[in-house]
This record gives structure tokens, C-alpha cells and sequence, in this order.
């Protein structure tokens, strides 16, 4: 029920999720840092600040 309800809800409220997992040993950081500086800002970039969080630092896990 409740995963009926929070899918309904990010959809209704335009909420995304973006994951970006590896080993951290495995991945260029010269890859991340321009990803971080280019990709990723021009992703966020239409986001207020204060509606982009971890999702890590909420403990909610779907």
C-alpha cells in the first residue's frame, strides 16, 4: 500500500531520483569531478536548493 502511495506521490509532485553507483575505486576522479561540475549542475539547475536533499540522510529506503 504504502509503495502504491509514494509512487502516486513523487508523481504527482514531479519528484525524480538520480543515483549514481560504482566502487569508488574503479572510477576516474577526473570522470566525477566534470560530472560533478557539468552534468550534475545543469541537472539540479531548475531545483530550488531547499527540495534537493540525500535521500541517504532521510532513512527512507523504497
Amino acid at each position: 500500500m504504502w509503495r502504491k502511495f509514494f509512487k502516486w506521490f513523487r508523481g504527482a509532485h514531479g519528484i525524480v531520483s538520480k543515483a549514481v553507483c560504482s566502487e569508488s575505486a574503479s572510477v576516474d576522479t577526473n570522470v566525477t569531478n566534470k560530472y560533478k561540475e557539468t552534468t550534475l549542475l545543469n541537472l539540479l539547475k531548475d531545483y530550488s536548493p531547499c527540495i534537493v536533499y540525500n535521500v541517504k540522510e532521510s532513512d527512507l529506503f523504497l
